[in-house]
Protein backbone atom coordinates (compact mmCIF):
# COMPACT_ATOMS: atom_id res chain seq x y z
CA UNK A 1 0.00 0.00 0.00
CA UNK A 2 1.35 3.40 -0.88
CA UNK A 3 1.94 6.13 1.67
CA UNK A 4 -0.75 8.28 0.05
CA UNK A 5 -3.34 5.49 0.26
CA UNK A 6 -2.44 4.87 3.90
CA UNK A 7 -2.78 8.57 4.75
CA UNK A 8 -6.10 8.85 2.91
CA UNK A 9 -7.47 5.76 4.65
CA UNK A 10 -6.52 7.16 8.06
CA UNK A 11 -7.85 10.63 7.28
CA UNK A 12 -11.14 9.34 5.87
CA UNK A 13 -11.33 6.39 8.28
CA UNK A 14 -12.05 4.08 5.38
CA UNK A 15 -11.99 0.37 6.03
CA UNK A 16 -12.51 -2.35 3.46
CA UNK A 17 -15.75 -4.28 3.97
CA UNK A 18 -15.35 -7.28 6.24
CA UNK A 19 -15.58 -10.74 4.69
CA UNK A 20 -19.13 -12.08 4.92
CA UNK A 21 -19.45 -15.76 5.83
CA UNK A 22 -22.85 -17.24 5.06
CA UNK A 23 -24.78 -19.51 7.36
CA UNK A 24 -24.44 -23.13 6.24
CA UNK A 25 -27.05 -23.82 3.54
CA UNK A 26 -28.33 -27.36 3.94
CA UNK A 27 -28.94 -29.61 0.94
CA UNK A 28 -32.45 -30.85 1.71
CA UNK A 29 -32.72 -34.44 0.56
CA UNK A 30 -35.69 -36.83 0.64
CA UNK A 31 -36.20 -38.92 3.77
CA UNK A 32 -34.42 -42.26 3.80
CA UNK A 33 -31.05 -43.10 2.33
CA UNK A 34 -30.47 -41.49 -1.07
CA UNK A 35 -28.53 -43.62 -3.58
CA UNK A 36 -27.09 -41.38 -6.31
CA UNK A 37 -25.37 -42.12 -9.60
CA UNK A 38 -22.63 -39.89 -11.01
CA UNK A 39 -24.17 -36.68 -12.36
CA UNK A 40 -27.39 -36.90 -10.30
CA UNK A 41 -28.99 -33.86 -8.65
CA UNK A 42 -28.38 -34.36 -4.93
CA UNK A 43 -31.16 -32.16 -3.60
CA UNK A 44 -33.76 -29.64 -4.58
CA UNK A 45 -32.84 -26.03 -5.21
CA UNK A 46 -31.58 -24.45 -1.98
CA UNK A 47 -30.90 -20.85 -1.01
CA UNK A 48 -27.95 -18.99 0.47
CA UNK A 49 -28.51 -15.52 1.93
CA UNK A 50 -25.71 -13.28 0.61
CA UNK A 51 -24.82 -9.59 0.20
CA UNK A 52 -26.46 -8.11 -2.91
CA UNK A 53 -23.09 -7.73 -4.62
CA UNK A 54 -19.51 -8.65 -4.00
CA UNK A 55 -16.78 -11.12 -4.85
CA UNK A 56 -17.06 -14.80 -3.99
CA UNK A 57 -13.70 -15.62 -2.43
CA UNK A 58 -14.22 -19.09 -1.00
CA UNK A 59 -16.65 -21.95 -0.49
CA UNK A 60 -16.73 -24.92 1.87
CA UNK A 61 -18.76 -28.13 1.53
CA UNK A 62 -19.50 -30.19 4.64
CA UNK A 63 -20.38 -33.89 4.21
CA UNK A 64 -21.51 -35.55 7.45
CA UNK A 65 -22.36 -38.76 5.50
CA UNK A 66 -18.65 -39.19 4.68
CA UNK A 67 -19.53 -40.38 1.14
CA UNK A 68 -19.01 -37.51 -1.32
CA UNK A 69 -15.28 -37.96 -1.94
CA UNK A 70 -16.08 -38.64 -5.61
CA UNK A 71 -16.83 -34.92 -5.97
CA UNK A 72 -19.70 -32.46 -5.95
CA UNK A 73 -20.58 -29.62 -8.33
CA UNK A 74 -22.77 -26.76 -7.13
CA UNK A 75 -24.38 -24.28 -9.52
CA UNK A 76 -24.75 -20.78 -8.01
CA UNK A 77 -27.52 -18.71 -9.62
CA UNK A 78 -28.67 -15.09 -9.38
CA UNK A 79 -32.40 -15.88 -9.70
CA UNK A 80 -34.83 -18.66 -8.82
CA UNK A 81 -34.26 -21.68 -11.07
CA UNK A 82 -36.42 -24.70 -11.87
CA UNK A 83 -33.53 -27.03 -11.04
CA UNK A 84 -33.24 -30.73 -11.69
CA UNK A 85 -35.08 -33.65 -10.14
CA UNK A 86 -33.40 -35.28 -7.15
CA UNK A 87 -31.77 -38.63 -8.02
CA UNK A 88 -31.97 -37.88 -11.77
CA UNK A 89 -29.39 -36.43 -14.14
CA UNK A 90 -28.70 -32.80 -13.24
CA UNK A 91 -29.92 -30.40 -15.92
CA UNK A 92 -30.93 -26.77 -16.03
CA UNK A 93 -33.59 -25.62 -18.46
CA UNK A 94 -32.40 -23.24 -21.17
CA UNK A 95 -33.94 -20.16 -19.52
CA UNK A 96 -32.02 -20.86 -16.28
CA UNK A 97 -28.58 -20.96 -17.93
CA UNK A 98 -28.34 -17.16 -18.07
CA UNK A 99 -28.80 -17.02 -14.28
CA UNK A 100 -25.72 -19.13 -13.51
CA UNK A 101 -23.10 -17.06 -11.70
CA UNK A 102 -20.51 -19.77 -11.13
CA UNK A 103 -20.11 -23.51 -10.73
CA UNK A 104 -18.24 -24.69 -7.67
CA UNK A 105 -16.32 -27.91 -8.31
CA UNK A 106 -15.45 -29.69 -5.07
CA UNK A 107 -12.93 -32.40 -5.96
CA UNK A 108 -10.53 -32.72 -3.02
CA UNK A 109 -11.88 -33.69 0.40
CA UNK A 110 -10.26 -33.78 3.82
CA UNK A 111 -11.36 -36.85 5.81
CA UNK A 112 -12.39 -35.84 9.33
CA UNK A 113 -13.10 -39.50 10.28
CA UNK A 114 -16.86 -38.97 10.75
CA UNK A 115 -17.32 -36.67 7.76
CA UNK A 116 -15.63 -34.90 4.88
CA UNK A 117 -14.82 -31.23 4.28
CA UNK A 118 -13.82 -29.65 0.96
CA UNK A 119 -12.85 -26.02 0.39
CA UNK A 120 -12.27 -23.88 -2.67
CA UNK A 121 -10.18 -20.75 -2.12
CA UNK A 122 -9.34 -17.66 -4.15
CA UNK A 123 -12.35 -17.88 -6.44
CA UNK A 124 -12.50 -14.14 -7.19
CA UNK A 125 -15.86 -14.21 -9.00
CA UNK A 126 -17.85 -10.95 -8.96
CA UNK A 127 -21.64 -11.26 -8.77
CA UNK A 128 -24.86 -9.33 -8.19
CA UNK A 129 -28.26 -10.69 -7.03
CA UNK A 130 -31.54 -8.82 -6.55
CA UNK A 131 -32.11 -7.48 -3.01
CA UNK A 132 -34.65 -9.28 -0.80
CA UNK A 133 -36.39 -5.93 -0.24
CA UNK A 134 -36.12 -2.69 -2.24
CA UNK A 135 -32.88 -0.94 -1.26
CA UNK A 136 -31.79 -3.89 0.91
CA UNK A 137 -28.19 -5.03 1.28
CA UNK A 138 -28.96 -8.76 1.33
CA UNK A 139 -30.27 -11.05 -1.39
CA UNK A 140 -30.64 -14.73 -2.20
CA UNK A 141 -28.39 -16.96 -4.29
CA UNK A 142 -30.19 -20.06 -5.59
CA UNK A 143 -28.15 -23.25 -5.79
CA UNK A 144 -28.33 -26.88 -6.80
CA UNK A 145 -25.78 -29.61 -6.23
CA UNK A 146 -24.91 -32.65 -8.33
CA UNK A 147 -22.65 -35.62 -7.68
CA UNK A 148 -19.51 -36.22 -9.70
CA UNK A 149 -19.22 -39.83 -8.56
CA UNK A 150 -21.80 -42.28 -7.19
CA UNK A 151 -22.72 -41.77 -3.52
CA UNK A 152 -25.26 -42.77 -0.89
CA UNK A 153 -26.38 -39.98 1.43
CA UNK A 154 -27.45 -41.42 4.76
CA UNK A 155 -30.91 -40.45 6.01
CA UNK A 156 -30.80 -37.36 8.24
CA UNK A 157 -27.20 -36.56 7.29
CA UNK A 158 -27.53 -33.58 4.97
CA UNK A 159 -24.50 -31.97 3.27
CA UNK A 160 -24.21 -28.18 3.54
CA UNK A 161 -22.46 -25.28 1.83
CA UNK A 162 -20.93 -22.09 3.23
CA UNK A 163 -19.75 -19.15 1.10
CA UNK A 164 -17.12 -16.51 1.92
CA UNK A 165 -17.77 -13.21 0.17
CA UNK A 166 -16.07 -9.82 0.10
CA UNK A 167 -19.19 -7.61 -0.13
CA UNK A 168 -19.19 -4.34 -2.02
CA UNK A 169 -20.54 -2.61 1.10
CA UNK A 170 -20.83 -3.43 4.81
CA UNK A 171 -23.76 -5.71 5.59
CA UNK A 172 -23.59 -6.02 9.40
Amino acid sequence: MSLIQDLLRKALKMEPPRTFISEPAIFITPSGDLVLDAGDAMCGVFQVKVPVSGIIQGATLYDPSDVLSGGVNVALCRARIAGGTVDAAFALVDDDLVNVIYQLNFVTFFDMTNGLVSSIENIGKRYRVPPEAPGGKMGIMYCQAATVGAATIVAGSHPSLRLEIDPDEHVD
